[in-house]
């Protein structure tokens, strides 16, 4: 093909305001045959100076390639600038270093040519699921050119940015994003959560760097360094620290004889706070080894019948708990859709260890801990403070049940087996190593290559000013070792030869020593180099020169220890590098112990088992495990394995975890990256350290190649295929669905051949269209579930699912019984957790019939899902409101304008006009219980009467004849006309002005808009008509009680005391024998987050809202929600924060669990428990009920706690669900309450606090709230809307609420001063104006008022 030729043009640059336009280009310069709407198109500065041609090499180019997808032409500009030739924008232009009137060169270009492998993007401070993602793909980069530090935005509210861009391998600075191309999205706002394994490798000294414990490494090094990338890169990251140890006996004689223990230091603390976590760590430091001896050091007596301290020890990192901490953060994590984080994306693991990145580890708990690791999409990075071995790793160490292992000693055939050889290795796909060693050591020359080493205790333990220069003693190997030969010894140095001319040793002794070297030569052979030649057989000993029993050991000099440079580089694992060449060591020595010890020669594994399948190599035919026919070449299964119902144990270890020969690992192996393998561009070494995954981890791509065989498929899998109709979007949601649960589509060779589908081979997942034809198909995977869904004719879609079998004697769910101490906790608890082996499998067939529109909503599904409160706060000083109004009465106007945008949104028909109260609220002064306990009538499901006149009966405002309208407005199509109680005032024949804003504007014919039904409200009042109960308000659409006037009521049949008599009992009590009457609490509907509908797709949450609701507590809103894009629920939340915010409320999201039960779902939290330091007397409280006029008391065991909490700012939360009647059946809209304690909220939202049976607090900290006083003031613009709305002036943290209520609790003296108070005495002072026995007066308020 021709290249086209260069068309150079001058080049404009435009501001991104005059026109939306990245590029405006001239169509006439081009031939008409080159240029075309979708061709792709370079433009390369070029040099005026050096005759218009590009600067040659040794000299800088003026600018970058930059890549453009040719647009339609424009007549417009054609006219207003005919001298255009080709213009950027100033984004684009700053960013490629074009200058304005700069000469360039445009040429059109193969789009295959460039086509980039990677594209990296990067988002902040958003919540965007993989299904998000997905169609971000599709609508911003599909079939477009790219470029570094191109901003994308997508649905005008999620924003993105392209970080890197990637041709075959290498970066570049644009390129175009074809078929082949994948994304790969990182997040700088996640969650992270950092292990420290605090093993015995932690109090030891790094002797190959800087002399330092790893310890301090870390805490002076490592993490500092890691901090300051994150401050680079501008990452809102939430983190928690964790300290985790294995604690054994210090005799070890039972190496099952452990206690387990983990110490949260940090817990979801903003990543700005570093410095404080680094002293935190510091200080947790100095006294962890001590706390845990203490708590673990047990007595137990001797033979003698005395007793004795057994002290417990860290163990060495290999046979730590770094899999049960692992599962720990895996359970923390597995419900990522409850209490969903709308300000942040992804997370992250990082363990740090002293280790050296290999792992004994129990066979059950690798399998389970795999399998919920890839079912939940997380990835491990494991950083290693110490020098790289010489295997693969990161590695695991386990004895698979039912295999057969050789046992060990010396074999006929020459070879020699260890205990190493008792175990099989494993490679995780799912874990990243990384080996830090500071910037500064390595510019002394200190690499973390492998270097042989010697620890001598009493070497390392001399004192800096020691100069004592004993010698070391080092024992000669036992007597009668036998070492294999393996080569020849190499020409020139050797350390044992210059051992053998500097002492006096026999010959036999020598010959000893040159085996050994023999040996070592063998080992650290570079790749490439020839065998040596092999001898037959290793010396035996003369007869005549027989060897003592013991001998005087080995004494070197302590200059001696000194070590030269490396001999060799260490394996990369996944890379499949082999040791390099690295110089000759120098006085190097070994310690040798005192036992009978041999040298390990890496045995060969036998043919055909030295190499595990890789993932791909596992990919064969889907079709081959189905049972429903579909279309293409038949296979033959004969030769399939016997169909099980369980899997091997051996087989259950891939595709996860792959078996190598950790000495010698093929390439082959090393492959294996599993679901993970399309965020690398290039094959990365294990000395590398990982930063970009430490400082902005990755998502699970959206692809994968990973794919079982079709004898995997028919012998380990189940399969269940079902068929729905479908609309026609639906397949496409079924996709979106999955993506973002974690599935990934499974592209590439294997998969097309697998479903005998040639098109799947180059499929296209980011074409919009790649869903909308008949027969289109598409596998998606996630762990070990298979899901295959094709579009059939006729309206209906097939899905076939395939689970993976159980391994075969399972051991199934286990307790884990380990010691915890949160942040705040003062010393270890025991607690136990439930490993889970598997996750529950979701239903998709009742999910997929959901989409279809064949399900309601229903709590088996697994929403996502959010929970928000409105908490009553001060007034914003900024706001006005009508001076006649209180706060109770602004905070009720802030809820019904909240209610009236939910009604505007709502899906469904609309009421005609606003409804002042659309959502029927009902308001009241007590909590809920005591409501449902004391006026059941208004909360009980009924059928609402039909209040709206025929039509001849309608009145106008002209001729208005009063007495008539009285008389309907108290008849059965009238307003409801109750007696209410505000606080501690009866108002007896009221009626609500929004009901009767309502009222006039259905029967008034002449009245269209509430606006004019308030006009003639205030008309009527000013004719006496009615009056405000308290005459301090005008006529308003709200929640205001009026009165008809003396002359205008109509007197109905009353009982004793002036009480209307009722027909049906208004509490539950009088009807013992009747079935339990089921009052709601709350109702949901579906409101519309897209309202500008800027989304291609129906955007409805379902969204549950109080029925009751006490001013002086939250308002509840809760959001459910399945494939709606998150973006828009943060700006619906965001735009709810800031209208409310104007009338005194506090819009917070809150845990939906209970504060108590938080360790059920995150084992690293636990409430903070406060006892008072003074037992309060037995408390009363005044209450009311719907059938007394005055006040009662009964006995509140929690009354004192409840005026504590209140006089430190706590507001009611949510009741407990023992606190409502018995005999009444409570619901809300997404249950039952299942409180076990009530839950209270501090009115800055950053505390929640419970009462416990026995008065005591239990304390949490509300992590899903970040106000903005704990944010920079300088980076206030990077923040989150949803966290600027919250902004407060007072500069509170949840420990600074915290101790406040603590100091008060411990003080003794004060509680009983608090006690004795008349505010909070056992009868609070009622007033003087308690209504009188006897008929309500005609005034229009009766009743005490309540003292504040």
């Amino acid at each position: 093909m021709v290249r086209p030729q260069p068309v150079r043009c001058t080049l404009w640059v435009h501001d991104t305001n005059s026109t939306k336009e990245d590029v405006i280009i001239n169509w006439d310069l081009f031939p008409k045959n080159e240029i075309q709407v979708g061709n792709l198109a370079e433009v390369v500065a070029v040099d005026v100076g050096h005759g218009g041609r590009d600067l040659g090499e040794g000299h800088e180019k003026p600018a970058k390639r930059f890549l453009f997808i040719v647009g339609k032409p424009s007549s417009d500009v054609k006219i207003k600038k005919p001298n255009l030739q080709i213009s950027l924008s100033s984004d684009i232009a700053n960013a490629f270093g074009f200058k304005n009137f700069m000469q360039v060169e445009v040429t059109m270009v193969d789009k295959d040519t460039v086509t980039a492998s990677h594209v990296e993007l990067a988002i902040r401070d958003e919540y965007l699921s993989r299904s998000d993602m997905w169609r971000l793909v599709m609508s911003e980069l599909h079939d477009k050119a790219v470029y570094k530090g191109q901003k994308l935005l997508f649905l005008g509210t999620i924003k993105a940015r392209v970080t890197h861009v990637y041709h075959e391998g290498k970066r570049v600075p644009s390129a175009h994003f074809g078929p082949s191309t994948k994304p790969i999205f990182r997040s700088e706002s996640a969650r992270y959560v950092l292990f420290v394994q605090m093993c015995q490798e932690m109090w030891e000294f790094d002797i190959t760097g800087s002399g330092e414990i790893y310890f301090d490494k870390m805490i002076l090094g490592f993490l500092p360094d890691l901090f300051k990338r994150w401050h680079e890169k501008k990452a809102h990251h939430l983190v928690s620290v964790v300290l985790f140890a294995r604690m054994y006996d210090d005799e070890k004689k039972d190496p099952t004889n452990y206690n387990d223990y983990y110490r949260v230091v940090v817990s979801e603390t903003a990543s700005l706070a570093w410095g404080a976590m680094l002293q935190d760590l510091k200080k947790e430091f100095r006294v962890f080894w001590r706390d845990l001896a203490m708590h673990s050091t047990r007595r137990v007596s001797d033979a003698g019948g005395s007793n004795k301290l057994v002290l417990r020890r860290p163990c060495p990192a290999k046979t730590g708990n770094i899999l049960e901490a692992l599962s720990l953060a895996s359970s923390q994590f597995s419900m990522e859709n409850v209490d969903r984080d709308l300000v942040r994306t992804g997370l992250s693991i990082v363990i740090i260890t002293g280790g050296t990145g290999i792992f004994l580890v129990p066979y059950d708990l690798l399998i389970s801990t795999t399998e919920m690791l890839t079912s939940n999409g997380m990835g491990i990075d494991l950083v290693c403070l110490s020098p790289p071995p010489l295997h693969s790793v990161p590695v695991f160490q386990v004895k698979v049940p039912g295999e057969k292992y050789p046992e060990p000693g010396f074999h006929p055939d020459g070879t020699f087996t260890t205990e190493q050889n008792q175990y099989t290795y494993a490679v995780p796909t799912w874990v990243d190593v990384s080996y830090w060693e500071s910037e500064a050591n390595i510019a002394m020359g200190i690499r973390r290559g492998f270097m042989p080493q010697a620890k001598m205790y009493s070497l390392q333990m001399m004192g800096i000013m020691e100069n004592e220069m004993d010698n070391i003693a080092l024992p000669y190997l036992p007597p009668g070792h036998q070492v294999q030969a393996r080569g020849e010894p190499r020409q020139g140095y050797s350390p044992f030869a210059k051992m053998s001319r500097d002492l006096p040793i026999t010959k036999e002794e020598q010959e000893r020593f040159q085996w050994m070297d023999d040996y070592d030569e063998e080992v650290f052979r570079p790749v490439g180099m020839s065998k040596p030649r092999k001898r037959d057989s290793p010396p035996k000993p003369r007869a005549e020169a027989p060897v003592p029993e013991r001998r005087a050991p080995l004494r070197l000099p302590f200059h001696v220890a000194s070590q030269g440079p490396l001999k060799a580089e260490a394996s990369t694992g996944f890379t499949a590098e082999h040791v390099t060449s690295g110089g000759h060591r120098e006085n190097a020595t070994k310690p040798q112990k005192e036992e009978r010890s041999q040298p390990i020669p890496i045995k060969q594994a036998e043919k055909g088992k030295e190499r595990a399948e890789t993932p791909r190599g596992r990919v064969d035919v889907l079709q081959a495990a189905s049972i429903v026919k579909q279309a293409g070449p038949k296979l033959d299964l004969s030769n399939t394995p016997e169909v099980t119902k369980t899997l091997s144990p051996k087989s259950a270890l891939s595709p996860w975890l792959i078996s190598v020969n950790p000495w010698k690992p093929s390439a082959s192996q090393t492959k294996g990256l599993g679901r993970w393998q399309h965020i690398y561009p290039h094959p990365s070494r294990m000395s590398d350290v990982k930063w970009k995954s430490l400082c902005t981890p990755a998502v699970v791509p959206l692809t994968t190649e990973c794919f079982p065989t079709a004898a995997q498929l028919a012998s380990e899998y189940h399969e269940s295929p079902y068929t729905i109709t479908h609309e026609s979007e639906l397949l496409r949601e079924l996709v979106a669905l999955r993506l973002a649960h974690g599935f990934q589509f499974v592209v590439g060779k294997a998969v097309a051949k697998a479903v005998a589908c040639p098109a799947l081979k180059d499929l296209n997942v980011f074409d919009p269209g790649f869903l909308t034809t008949d027969g289109a198909m598409v596998v998606m995977s996630l762990g070990n579930t298979i899901h295959q869904i094709q579009r059939l004719g006729g309206g209906d879609v097939e899905v076939k699912r395939f689970v993976r079998k159980p391994t075969a004697d399972a051991s199934g769910d286990s307790l884990y019984n380990m010691f915890m101490r949160t942040s705040l906790a003062e010393d270890y608890e025991p607690q136990q957790v439930m490993l889970r082996t598997r996750r529950d499998e979701y239903n998709w067939n009742y999910v997929d019939s959901y989409l279809a529109g064949d399900h309601a909503f229903d709590d088996q599904l697994r929403f996502w899902r959010a929970r928000f409160v409105l908490i009553p706060v001060e007034q914003p000083a900024a706001t006005t409101h009508s001076a006649e109004d209180n706060e109770e009465e602004i905070r009720i106007e802030g809820i019904r304008k909240f209610t009236q945008v939910l009604q505007r949104y709502r899906q469904g028909e609309k009421r005609k006009g606003q409804d002042a109260n659309p959502l029927d609220i009902i308001y009241q002064t007590r909590d809920p219980s005591a409501v449902v306990a004391a006026e059941l009538d208004p909360l009980l499901e009924t059928d609402s009467t039909q209040r709206r006149l025929i039509d001849e009966d309608r009145f106008r405002r002209a001729n208005l004849d009063l007495q008539r309208l009285a008389q309907q407005i108290q008849g059965d199509r009238g307003v409801r006309m109750e007696d209410r109680r505000w606080h501690l005032r009866l108002h007896y024949n009221c009626f609500i002005g929004s009901e009767m804003t309502t009222w006039l504007m259905e029967n008034f014919s002449d009245v269209e808009t509430r606006e004019e039904a308030v006009e003639l409200g205030n008309e009527l009042m000013q004719k006496g008509f009615f009056v405000h109960v308290e005459r301090r308000h005008a006529y308003r659409d709200g929640h205001m009680f009026y009165q008809l006037g003396d002359e205008y009521r109509h007197e109905s049949r009353r009982g004793w005391f002036g009480r209307k008599e009722k027909s049906v009992p208004s509490t539950p009590s009088a009807s013992k024998d009747a079935a339990p009457m089921r009052v709601v609490l709350s109702k949901v509907l579906l409101y519309d987050v897209d309202h500008r509908k800027r989304s291609d797709r129906p955007e409805f949450v379902s969204l549950s809202y109080d029925r009751l609701h006490n001013p002086d507590n939250c308002y509840h809103i809760r959001l459910d929600w399945m494939n709606v894009t998150g973006k828009l629920i943060e700006d619906a939340v965001v735009s709810w924060a800031t209208m409310v915010n104007k009338y005194g409320l506090k819009l917070v999201e809150v845990p939906i669990r209970e504060a108590s039960a938080v360790n059920e779902v995150n084992p690293l939290r636990a409430p903070y428990l406060v006892r008072l330091a003074q037992a309060p007397p037995s408390g009363a409280e005044v209450v009311f009920d719907g059938e007394s006029l005055g006040p009662h008391t009964k006995t509140d065991p929690q009354f004192y706690q409840k005026a504590i909490l209140r006089r430190f700012g706590y507001v009611l939360d949510m009741e407990a669900a023992k606190n409502f009647p018995s005999n009444v059946e409570v619901v809300y809209s997404w249950g039952k309450p299942d409180y076990r304690y009530t839950q209270y909220i501090h009115r800055s939202g950053l505390v929640l606090a419970q009462i416990t049976d026995t008065g005591d607090f239990l304390l949490l900290a509300n992590r899903l709230y970040t106000p903005m006083d704990k944010i920079e003031e300088d980076r206030r613009g990077m923040i989150s809307p949803l966290v600027r709305a919250h902004d407060s002036t007072e500069r509170l943290t949840p420990e600074d609420i915290k101790d406040k209520l603590e100091q008060f609790c411990g003080d003794a003296e004060g509680l009983k001063r608090f006690y004795d108070t008349k505010e909070t005495g056992p009868v609070a002072n009622l007033g003087e104006s308690i209504p009188s026995f006897g008929l309500p007066p005609a005034s229009p308020s009766v009743g005490p008022l309540e003292k504040k």
